[in-house]
Formats: structure tokens, sequence, C-alpha cells
């Protein structure tokens, strides 16, 4: 036939329905048993299906009849320790495609799936088990992940066991875990524990599970405890079937219902078990080495830990405690057997540094001293180089930053930076600009100091420390000039929060975003015609966020947990001891502000220019004055059910620490003793001497030398110290500083439902040199005692 000359010779025409019906009639075939020509046995129930489609649509199948193992040509393959269901599913998925998955089948679908090589399936299999983990399943199924090498689903199962340890810790799967599996938890820093002191509860259950099996009978006790370990073709890989006489292949499977919720009723035998009987408590020092014994509570060591029967009767426990004392009581010895980096899910545990500041005669001073959580106590430390008040302070890769200030005569660009390893101040690079009464905070890995007082005018600039260069270099000007306030880093942004212009308070606050937010302020730039509040110019990386509640300058100002919390200040008329707390999730708000505040519970005591600082869970106010007193006083803001840590319940310490604990408590109120006269200091210091000679005697050299070191300072400082209770603070008059209007408040009162409902503050030890107007921040404790 002549075609026409503009047509193609050729036509190529593709029937996508064939494969669609042809697999189709070929399951009705199987079905009916039509042309079948093999038959797969499982627990002694039989399916027919067609070779070619087997060898087609499934991996092993396709090795199975494809080569020349003895199965290729029998007409009958029994499949041993494969589900019949399981067995069932994966024939009809080689003719549809599709396979069912529900808690009751999915275990034995994905061993299946591993053992006949249907990667697909059985990565589905991984995703629908880590979207339905339970505590008392997790660990097994992890074990049986590893075992199949479901990476994803392993990470699934870690995280999860991460996230929900202690319930976990309370299941049959956890005592059974094996000491490699414990030890491998507890070294994560990923570990989520409410505290140390938890940790060690959990641990000494699973020694002590092994005890109270031990009264049981051997048989009982080492059929509840034995678990058959994996071989090491646990998985059988086609290749690794010889060609020859079979009775039937094995596919092994821990649980013949292959329910997904019944893991936890068995031991699987894919969890690595070590062959090692040695009792538990074998392995409690290398245990309570894990537990992160420096950032517990003194009380805690030597109330609990150390009254532990277990603790007691193993010598290298004991010698391990006696170095987490000389930690913790010593400061100036340091330990490398311990992990003292806080775990991600607990509050930083450090030692806060209060800088600077006025001394009792309102004078400038270079005075540095430090308050360790543990201890309960401020120590006095290495001073600065300059003296200085009004000052920034900022911890950064370990190292403590002091930031320009006031030295009683002029504004000051000079940096120092103190190295805790070293014990030493050093000078870097001076700021660009003078400054007194900036905002400071360490973001992206540099330094950030913006605003402040040049003792001219209220500064805008801001300035960016880079310290792998030793330089200052300017970014971005504040959108309002602001001294006396506060500086926040918080997930990847920067707050400038309240301050004055030296005529107005504000209660506005600004967000710095690294590269500027672009599309934040795109977002806001539509209500520009409505809402002046609202930036403009969407090139600027300063952007309005929600406003305070009030007004605040010489306020202080900290991130804690999650949030952005701002205590006392001075609002231009009053002191103030309202706190608020500023969660950055919310919004916009109908002004197109991101952000809100929420009012928390007040201070005691009005205090401006207060110090915030954050370690072991709790927020600490430091400081400050109340409009007619310079204050050391520190109050602590921690849950109602937090115990004190300087608690040390007398009948539960060791031999002669009751007695110690008390000296140091004495000598402790020797060091701040603020209100006494010369008869009543005297007597003071001469009951810690007496009690010192009745420790003597089994109380270490390095301890008593330390304690007659303070005591003997202390007794230096009897005499009592004039009051400046009438003293007045040089802030400026109401007339030039006055409250101006403008700007909305995202909430009106104390919130009843709020993370910090259930907190309080109380006092905490008060400081011992500074009087006023201290800078304040917080080492990790890892880096400022390693």
């Amino acid at each position: 036939m002549k075609l026409g000359p503009y047509l193609p010779n050729t036509l190529n025409f593709q029937d996508r329905e064939v494969y669609k019906t042809g697999f189709l009639a070929l399951d009705c075939m199987r079905r009916d048993g039509k042309l079948c020509d093999i038959t797969l046995i499982a627990d002694s129930n039989r399916f027919t299906a067609h070779r070619v489609v087997l060898a087609a649509t499934i991996p092993f199948f396709n090795g199975m009849f494809l080569s020349n193992m003895a199965e290729s040509t029998k007409s009958e393959v029994a499949i041993h320790g494969l589900d019949a269901c399981a067995l069932e599913a994966f024939i009809g998925y080689a003719y549809t495609g599709l396979v069912q998955i529900n808690p009751r089948n999915v275990q034995s679908i994905l061993i299946g799936a591993n053992f006949l090589q249907l990667n697909n399936v059985r990565n589905i299999c991984c995703r629908y088990i880590s979207e339905r983990l339970t505590v008392d399943i997790v660990l097994p199924l992890r074990s049986l992940a590893q075992s199949f090498l479901c990476t994803d689903l392993v990470s699934a199962c870690e995280t999860y066991i991460f996230k929900n340890f202690e319930k976990i810790a309370h299941t049959s799967s956890f005592f059974n875990l094996e000491i490699s599996e414990l030890m491998e938890l507890l070294e994560s820093d990923e570990l989520n524990v409410s505290s140390e002191e938890q940790l060690f509860h959990i641990v000494m259950s699973w020694v002590e599970y092994d005890t109270k099996l031990s009264s049981h009978t051997d048989a009982n006790s080492d059929s509840s405890r034995s678990t058959t370990g994996p071989s090491e073709n646990c998985v059988v890989n086609v290749n690794s079937i010889k060609s020859g006489n079979h009775n039937g292949i094995d596919c092994p499977t821990p649980c013949r219902n292959g329910s997904l919720h019944s893991v936890h009723n068995s031991h699987s035998p894919y969890s690595v078990k070590s062959s090692d009987s040695k009792p538990r408590t074998d392995f409690l020092p290398c245990l309570l080495r894990r537990i992160r014994l420096p950032l517990i509570p003194v009380s805690f060591i030597f109330s609990v830990i150390s009254r532990h029967e277990l603790i007691r009767q193993d010598i290298r426990c004991r010698d391990i405690l006696d170095e987490v004392r000389d930690t913790l009581l010593m400061s100036w010895k340091t330990s490398e057997f311990f992990n003292c980096r806080p775990r991600r899910c607990q509050d930083v545990f450090g030692v806060i540094y209060a800088v600077g500041g006025w001394n009792a005669d309102l004078e400038c001073h270079g005075i540095v001293e430090t308050y360790h959580p543990s201890l309960g106590r401020w120590e006095l430390s290495e001073s600065m180089i300059s003296r200085r008040s009004r000052i920034g302070v900022v911890a950064l890769n370990g190292l403590l930053y002091a930031i320009g200030g006031f030295d009683g005569t002029s504004r000051l660009r000079t940096t120092e930076v103190y190295n805790p390893k070293v014990g030493k101040w050093v000078t870097v690079a001076p700021m660009i600009c003078r400054r007194s009464a900036a905002g400071a905070a360490a973001y992206d890995g540099c330094l950030y100091v913006c605003g402040g007082f040049d003792g001219q005018t209220s500064l805008r600039t801001c300035e960016m420390y880079i310290p792998e260069q030793n330089t200052w270099k300017l970014i971005s000007s504040l959108n309002e000039p602001r001294s006396a306030g506060g500086l926040v880093s918080l997930n990847g942004r920067l707050y400038a929060i309240g301050g004055h212009n030296g005529l107005a308070v504000f209660s506005t606050v600004e967000c710095y975003e690294k590269g500027g937010d672009i599309l934040r302020a795109l977002s806001t730039f539509s209500h520009r015609e409505t809402n002046p509040h609202v930036r403009q110019n969407p090139t600027n990386v300063w952007y309005s966020v929600a406003n305070m509640l009030h007004r605040r300058c010489r306020h202080g100002a900290t991130a804690f947990r999650d949030r952005i919390i701002v205590a006392g200040g001075y609002d231009g008329a009053s002191f103030l001891q309202s706190v608020e707390m500023f969660d950055p999730t919310t919004g916009p708000d109908h002004n197109g502000l991101y952000g809100q505040w929420t009012e928390i519970l007040s201070l005691s005591v009005p205090r401006s220019r207060v110090g915030l600082a954050v370690t072991a869970g709790c927020l600490y106010a430091i400081g400050g004055y109340d409009g007619t007193t310079h204050l050391r006083t520190v109050e602590c803001f921690k849950p109602t059910n937090k115990r004190n840590i300087n608690e040390f319940p007398s009948e539960c310490l060791p031999l002669g620490y009751d007695t110690l604990s008390n000296l140091l408590n004495k000598l402790t109120t020797s060091d701040s003793y603020d209100n006494c006269d010369g008869v009543s200091c005297d007597n003071h210091l001469s009951s810690v001497n007496s009690d010192l000679e009745s420790i003597s005697s089994f109380t270490s050299t390095e301890e008593v030398g330390d304690i007659r070191n303070r005591l003997n300072i202390a007794s230096e400082k009897q005499k009592p110290k004039p009051k400046n209770n009438n003293t007045k603070s040089p802030a400026p008059p109401a007339s030039t500083i006055v409250n101006c209007n403008g700007g909305t408040s995202s909430s009106s009162s104390i919130a009843s439902s709020n993370p910090f409902s259930d907190w309080q503050w109380s006092l905490a030890p008060q400081l011992i040199a500074h009087e006023g107007w201290v800078g304040v921040c917080v080492l990790p404790f890892d880096q400022s005692l390693s």
C-alpha cells in the first residue's frame, strides 16, 4: 500500500492498559490455580503462583529461579519462619504492587521484605513503625532495625528513646538492656532527663534489677536474662544459599504473630547481646562516670549517692565520689574524668560572673566575683585590669568579655577578655565608639554591642567584634537611640529591648537578623499607611516587634527557655519590680508586630540596674538599686517544687560532713556580714574557729587550709561598714526623663497559664563585694572550670 509522502512509515503504539489488565488477569489465574507452576509453603499453608511473575517482581525469587539452585526446578518450596499471612501478602504484591500494612502484620512484613530484598516495602514498613512508636516497643524495635540496617528507623527509634527516656526506664525492655547499650545511651548529649539526679536513680534501678533476679532460682534467673544472639546470616541473602538438596529455606522471625505491639513481650533475637554473665554491680563505676556528676547539687551527692549501699560497698565508686567532691568543693581543682557539658535538653549549668560596678563608697572598681550554684556561695575571682561600671559582659567560646563602661571619669572603648583556664585578663581591640550602659550579647560567634551613652548623647550605632580577627566593625544602626537598654540573643535573632534616649523611656523592642530580614520587612511593609510604628524600609535589618507592657531602662534582660525575660528597671518616675516574658513565636498582631509579652511574677523588691543570669535551670536577679539603697541581695526564680541546692539534711550526710557544711555556711555568712557590730562578728568568727579545730581530724589538709585562709580574710572585715541608705542614685530626674505615649501592649495582666506559673522568687546568697551596676553573665561549667 502506498502511503502519503508526509506521514511516517512507522508508528509506535503503546497500550499502557496492557500492564494493568495483564497482571490483573495473571492474578485472577493465580487465584483460580490456572497455569501455576510453583507452590510456596509457609506454616503448612500452600500458595500457588507463576514462577515467571515471582522472578520478575521479587529479587529473591529471581535469584532462586534463574540460578542452578535446587529450588529452581522444584514444584514446591517451603520457606520456614516466614509468616504465612506475610507470604500471601508478598505473592499478592508480586501481581498487583499492593501490600496492606497494619499493626498486626507490620513486623512480619518488615522481616519478610528484608528477606525477599524488597527494599521499597522494607522502607515503607520502617516509616510506618517510626510513626507509631511507643515506650514499650521502641528498644527491641531499635535492635530489630539495627540488624536489618534500617538506618532511618534506627534514627527514629533513637530520637524517640532520647526524648522519652524517663518513661522507657520503667518498661521491662529497659531492664533487659545490655551494659553496652545502656552506656551508649548515657553518653549521649541528646538524652532527655529532667536532671542528672533522676538519671542516677534510673541507673541504680537497672543495676538493682540484677540483684532482684538473683533472689530467684538460678534457672529462673537465667531464663529471664538469656537471649538468643543473631547468627551472622540472620538476614538471608540468595548468594549465601548453595545449590543442592534442601527441605526449605529458613527465614528467622522474632515474633510469629507479626504484631508491632507484641515486640516487647519477647526478646528480639536481633538485639545484640553480650555473653558476659558478670553481675551488673561490676559495671557500676563505669555507669557512675557516665552520669554527669559535677552537674548534680552537692547536697544530693553527699546525702543520696554517697549513702547508697551499692556505692558504699564499691571502693571504685567511692574514689569517683572523692574526685567529684574535689571538683565541686575545691574550686582550684578540676577533673578530666567527668563530662561537665549539660545535655541539650537541660538548662545550662554554669558559673555566674559578676563583673565591675561600684563599691561601698560608690566608686568604680574592677572586682570580679563568681557564684557556683552547687556550692551556694560567692567567691572573689581575678579582678579586671581596668575599673568599670555600667559595663557590658558577654560569654563567648569559653571566654569572658568586659566591654566599655564608665571608669568614674570617662566612657570607655576598651575591651578585656578573661580566660578562666588561665585565670588572667588581657586586653583586645577597643571598640570604635566610647560606650557605657550599652547592650551587649553573643550572636553567631561574634560579640554585638548596641546603643549606650558616649558622655554626650545616647547612641544608635551598633558594633560587632570578630574574635578570630580581633577587630570591631560597625553594623546597621538601631532605629532609635537606646541607652541603658537590654540586648538579648535568642533563636538566631538579636533583640534590643527598652532603654531611653535622654528624654523618653521606651517600651519598644527592635529585632535584628544577620544579613537582614527582607522577607519579614516586606511582609510588614503593607502596614505603613496605618501604623507608623512598623518599619517602613524593607532593607533595614532592624525591625520592630511587640512592645513591652511597661517602659523600662536599666533593666535586666536574658534568654530563658526559648523566651526573653526582662525584670526591674526604671520607667522615668519609679523603680520597677515587675517582670515580663516575651514569646517570639506568636503573631503578627493587629499592628503587624511579632511576638507577645506577658507579665509574670514580680521581684520581691524594685531593682533598677539589675543583672539577670541563668544557671542550673534557675533565673537569678543580681544586685541593683531600689531607689534608696544599692543592693547586694540576689533573688532566685525557680519552680516551687525545686529543692534548694544548699539543703544538707544532716541525718543523711557522711561522718563529719554535716559539721563541714555548717562551717562553710558560717564562713559564707562571715564573708558577707553587712550589719554586725564588732562583738557579734568576733563571736561568730570564734565559733567558726572552734568548729574548724573539731573537724580537722577527719577533714583533708587542703580543705582546712582553704577554710583558714577564708577565715583570716573574714577576720579583717569584721569592722562594721558605714551604711549608704541615704545615698542617691545618679538617675536622671523625672523632669528630664519622662514617659512617652505611643505603642501598644500585647497583654495587660499576669497570665494564669504560662510556663512559669508555678515558679517563685526566693532569696539566694548575696554578693560579697559589689554595691551596684554590676555586669553579669554565665560561663558553662565545663568551660569555666576546665
